[in-house]
């Protein structure tokens, strides 16, 4: 393989959380058309192919995928050709491809479809092995090693099975391995380890999978662990709403470079989140004018060919909020905000959250003290205090999520602010029409 111009004598590709025939769970009710979740599921496909070309446009002599590489071990036919056929590209032109399996896709359940060719190197379960590749540019040895999940709930430390391992240079050794880092509580703690279980290992690279938000640090001088993050987003989760793709880490005489991301999802599936302050707006059609035009801004940071599923929220005090509250109730926002939208052809609303409140004066209320001005200063005291601290060892004990919980909790609270203001503005409606 041709090297860059950097000093560099060899490239390496880091993709993990392929999650090949991943179902969207959820976006196919959300969606409502079952030919337009069809196209989603096409075009999401494309991200491993664009790996695979990218691969080769890079000229890498190594390309590690680190777990999960099917969405489940019941995966079909066509995924697991494409799977096949994207590697058999690859070996044609030299890279060097290693695989392990995490809790998605472990080997004892793994439905095998197809023959992978014999060039590329699944790695068992049980204990990690070392794989020797000789660079062609230098003839430089580097040594890679990893290990697959057996089970879904693999609950060793694999980490620290690496430990003996005697590669010949742990500068130049990759090790490959699908684990939660620190009890990490956005993802189930299977293969649990700690950062020091990582550096301990003679390894120079840790080519990390599971974890599906990109992190890259550095363990000493030419030595990092890193996660790539997932290959193409799945939902609308705050997590996911940025681009994917994989790592290009390149390979020096002694040691590894900072990993450098690349997108692999331009063409394919992008997920978004708007946020659109109405505030002024005094029907439902002005504010979706501003809903349109915000979500054509936003459009401006993805690609041109990729499609767009856009989670909106819509804040701020309006005229329009009693009857955009009705469509809410009347399950008709989303409806109206695609019509209002339609000549946009790559991409689509899937979901509205409604935290509008009417245009009344509050903060007049709150100066008051009145029972309506009490219940409005009580609500601020409750929201600034942050009651969750007070429940946060029970949360850690229970493994919940916090910052789930921590959503779920501003919400009501919003939710109650909103009751208010709107009972609050009715009644002032009503005065005045008596008076």
């Amino acid at each position: 393989m041709a090297k860059a111009d950097d000093g560099r004598i060899g490239t390496l590709i880091h993709a993990a959380d392929l999650h090949l025939g991943a179902p969207f769970k959820g976006l196919s009710k959300d969606l409502g058309d079952p030919d337009r979740f069809k196209e989603l599921k096409e075009r999401a496909k494309k991200a491993f192919d664009n790996l695979v070309e990218a691969t080769i446009e890079k000229e890498a002599d190594i390309l590690v995928l680190a777990g999960d590489i099917y969405d489940g071990t019941d995966h079909v036919y066509e995924i697991a050709l494409q799977f096949k056929e994207g590697l058999e590209k690859l070996v044609e032109k030299g890279v060097k491809v290693f695989v392990v399996h995490g809790n998605h896709d472990p080997l004892e359940k793994l439905r095998k479809l197809v023959r992978l060719d014999e060039k590329v190197h699944v790695f068992k379960s049980g204990k990690p092995q070392l794989e020797e590749v000789i660079l062609a540019e230098t003839g430089t040895k580097i040594e890679v090693a990893g290990v697959s999940f057996e089970t879904q709930s693999e609950k060793k430390n694999l980490a620290k099975l690496f430990h003996d391992l005697e590669p010949a240079n742990k500068n130049l050794t990759v090790g490959i391995l699908h684990t939660n880092i620190g009890g990490n509580k956005d993802h189930d703690d299977y293969a649990p380890c700690s950062v020091r279980d990582l550096e301990d290992a003679p390894i120079g690279y840790w080519a990390l999978g599971h974890i599906h938000k990109r992190e890259v640090h550095e363990m000493r001088k030419g030595a990092y662990r890193a996660y790539p993050g997932n290959l193409q987003g799945r939902s609308t989760k705050e997590s996911e709403c940025v681009s994917k793709g994989a790592l290009e880490v390149a390979i020096y005489k002694d040691g590894f470079g900072e990993p450098e991301f690349f997108a692999c999802d331009d063409n394919t599936v992008q997920f978004n989140r708007v946020s659109v302050d109405v505030t002024g707006a005094e029907l439902p059609g002005d504010v979706y004018e501003r809903v349109e035009a915000e979500l054509n801004e936003s459009r401006g940071e993805f690609g041109n060919s990729c499609f767009v599923v856009s989670h909106v929220t819509i804040t701020g005090r309006t005229k329009a909020h009693k009857e955009l509250t009705k469509s809410k109730e009347n399950c008709t926002i989303v409806e109206d905000i695609r019509s209002h939208c339609h000549g946009d052809t790559n991409g689509i609303v899937l979901k509205v959250k409604l935290s509008t409140m009417p245009q009344a004066d509050d903060e007049e209320l709150r100066q008051g003290d009145g029972f309506a001005a009490t219940l409005f200063k009580d609500l601020d005291a409750f929201k600034n205090k942050n009651s969750l601290d007070d429940i946060e060892d029970m949360l850690d004990e229970l493994r919940i999520n916090r910052e789930n919980v921590t959503e779920n909790f501003e919400e009501v609270l919003e939710r109650v602010e909103q009751i208010l203001s709107s009972e609050w503005a009715n009644r002032n409606e009503v005065g005045n029409r008596n008076e």
